[in-house]
């Protein structure tokens, strides 16, 4: 399951995309929940926590939440934040 994301992910939309993730990984029964952060401008420290909550509930529902095609700005944000270990590696 992929899902993609546009504009920025911040203080005003981190709520909102952590629901949308959320209700996804209920509804939806793949060992894996991909966010396609490809048409992200902008990634501020609430969308990291708004990934990382994500990601700790699809551990805790059995599921693996990874990210994949970050713009090099998102990147570099989650390299700051130590957050990296969100991105899917090949394998």
């Amino acid at each position: 399951m992929t899902m993609s994301f546009t504009g920025d992910l911040d203080t005003d939309t981190a709520q909102e995309f952590s629901a949308a993730v959320l209700r996804t990984v209920d509804a939806h029964r793949e060992p894996s929940v991909r966010i396609d952060l490809a048409d992200v401008d902008f990634l501020a420290a609430a969308g990291v926590r708004a990934l990382r909550h994500c990601q700790q509930y699809a551990t805790g529902q059995g599921r693996r939440l990874v990210v994949c095609n970050p713009q090099p700005s998102v990147r570099h944000v989650l390299e700051i934040a130590a957050a990296l270990d969100l991105l899917e590696t090949a394998g």
